[in-house]
């Protein structure tokens, strides 16, 4: 008989070949009751990524690499909606990026355990520790909202504070044509993924995030990271359908992350003025365009702020009217029976 793949171990890599034999290894490491799959996408590296995925595939078929001939990053399609998350047969999916680790061997049957027993849950996290190469030092990053004991939706939508080399998800949500106009995949999916449920992050480090010039997320600048998590808000309060509580709160952090953009941006001009006397048209037309980012996304914040106060409004003049009184005296009168 054959035995169900309970986890899809998902791992994204582009010339990882510095680091992912370590990851692979704290893969295949894992200490399971259950079987899991392990798929590789490898977005056409140019160092010997392929070679170093193809030698462990031999030797471990568990292992399920997906080969691209052209890198799909620098198209701006999303890797993981678009070639792995399809391709996950398991009922949980976890996630580690090639240039990430785990150190624990029974992380994965600890979030499957916790789960398997909290159905309410829909999304496990742990603490890892941060390396930074430039450094070469470990750092215990404990975010505030980890010490809380139950996390859910809203406190997702006021920020992340997830890594996502540490979750476990529930292999339940059905990726949307429109998921691809989002500028990465973690923090949006968690939001559309956990819906009513609650958010776990264990107390205990599971493994390591790298921070490096070469990460995909950790080695752009804060403006361009800003910028990304702009873009992300805006999709989602014209896209998805969120309940308007949730949305209320994103067009809060949309309008945080813009004033926090805008201060970078004063300091980008000022350290400039310093450093050269007056701006060069390159700068000018930088600041330029993040200035645009920061208008068009108080449009966007204005705009669905309008929407829900309609809809706010809407509300309100149908519990006025006698159709819904009348309702609601039934439904009472129904209840004491």
């Amino acid at each position: 008989m054959k035995i169900k793949t309970l986890v899809s171990i998902c791992c994204q890599v582009y010339n990882h070949e510095k680091f992912l034999d370590q990851a692979i290894k704290g893969f295949l490491s894992q200490q399971t009751n259950f079987e899991f799959e392990i798929i590789i996408h490898d977005d056409a590296s140019t160092d010997a990524s392929r070679q170093i995925i193809e030698n462990y595939a031999k030797l471990d078929n568990r292992i399920k690499p997906i080969f691209q001939k052209e890198n799909k990053f620098s198209k701006n399609e999303r890797i993981l909606f678009k070639y792995i998350y399809p391709k996950c047969i398991g009922e949980y999916i976890a996630v580690c990026d090639g240039d990430d680790y785990w150190t624990d061997p029974l992380k994965l049957q600890k979030q499957v355990d916790f789960l398997e027993n909290n159905v309410d849950y829909g999304i496990v996290g742990t603490r890892l520790l941060c390396y930074y190469n430039y450094d070469d030092k470990f750092v215990d990053w404990i975010h505030p909202k980890n010490k809380k004991e139950i996390l859910n939706i809203a406190d997702l939508a006021d920020g992340n504070f997830i890594f996502s080399s540490s979750v476990l998800v529930r292999n339940d949500f059905k990726i949307q044509e429109w998921w691809g106009k989002l500028p990465f995949c973690d923090w949006p999916m968690y939001l559309l993924q956990v819906r009513d449920r609650k958010v776990k992050i264990l107390d205990k480090n599971t493994g390591v995030y790298r921070v490096h010039s070469n990460g995909i997320y950790s080695g752009v600048s804060l403006q361009k990271q800003l910028i990304k998590e702009i873009d992300c808000i805006r999709v989602l309060l014209a896209h998805s359908e969120l309940a308007t509580s949730v949305k209320s709160i994103l067009g809060n952090t949309l309008f945080a992350k813009t004033n926090q953009l805008d201060k970078e941006n004063n300091k980008l001009i000022v350290r400039l003025e310093n450093e050269n006397g007056d701006l060069s048209i390159k700068y000018k037309n930088e600041v330029e365009r993040l200035n645009m980012m920061i208008s068009q996304s108080e449009i966007a914040f204005e705009k669905s702020n309008i929407e829900m106060n309609y809809y706010f409004k809407k509300l309100k003049r149908i519990k006025k009217t006698i159709m819904y009184k009348t309702f609601v005296k039934i439904e009472l009168f129904l209840r004491r029976l």
